[in-house]
């Protein structure tokens, strides 16, 4: 199992499990509570935002209809996530048109929802 480091402050760094799905996973956000979330490549080789606790692993947080990637930067001391979701202009169902929507992930249940902000 490989880690990855992040500086999360200018002084220290705490490490995440790989999720072994790629290489180009980075860490964005940190709370009291231990979770983390940031953004791994997923299968298909696109960006996906995800969550992160020692516990559960890693979860992604999904997209919206007519976005092919997502990216979380932050998490609330609540587990609120904050991010963006976003179609790139050589991403096939983009139309050749770079979009970008900021949005909130909120667990509901046993579930993540999306919503534009």
């Amino acid at each position: 199992m490989h880690s990855i480091s992040n500086s999360w402050a200018q002084d220290h760094a705490d490490t995440v499990e790989d999720t072994g799905i790629a290489e180009c996973q980075k860490c964005h956000g940190l709370n009291n509570r231990g979770e983390v979330v940031g953004q791994h490549c997923g299968p298909d080789c696109l960006i996906r935002a995800f969550y992160w606790t020692e516990a559960g692993g890693v979860e992604e947080l999904g997209t919206l209809p007519g976005y092919t990637r997502s990216f979380a930067y932050a998490i609330t001391e609540t587990g609120t996530v904050f991010g963006s979701v976003q179609c790139w202009v050589a991403d096939a169902v983009c139309g050749g048109v770079y979009a970008e929507l900021l949005v909130r992930w909120d667990r509901t249940g046993g579930a993540w929802t999306i919503t534009p902000l």
